[in-house]
């Protein structure tokens, strides 16, 4: 089983405020396993709950979020330059559709989508 990705950081918060796991449970009034998935990151509180467990612990939001470093790709930059050279080529980033129940609909031209899959590698 894959590892999770640790995104928030209320495990520690909690060690270093002093609070267990249940009290924080009984103040959002979730069962002490929603507290536990939130602690290991197996789940994650939404972003109310967030702003919720922000407030019990006396911290800003943001103190409760792993800072993580982005991982530089290029991908949004390649797909944009890919798109204005697929409009310079004469093609319509948007076409007209039929869905399965005759309707009208606007969708991205598969072409376009082909390409742009090719470069994030789908």
């Amino acid at each position: 089983m894959a590892k999770a990705v640790q995104l928030n950081r209320i495990k520690s918060a909690l060690a270093e405020k002093g609070v267990k796991g249940f009290l924080l449970a009984i103040y959002m009034g979730v069962h002490e396993t929603t507290v536990s998935d939130w602690c290991t990151n197996k789940s994650q509180p939404s972003p109310k709950d967030f702003i919720k467990i922000a407030n019990f612990l006396n911290l800003n939001v943001r103190e409760l979020i792993q800072k993580i470093e982005p991982v530089p790709n290029m991908k949004a930059e390649l797909m944009i330059a890919e798109v204005e050279k697929f409009e310079q080529e004469g093609n319509l980033i948007h076409v007209n559709a039929e869905t399965k129940t005759k309707k009208k609909k606007k969708i991205i031209n598969p072409e376009l989508a082909k390409r742009l899959k090719i470069i994030i590698g789908d």
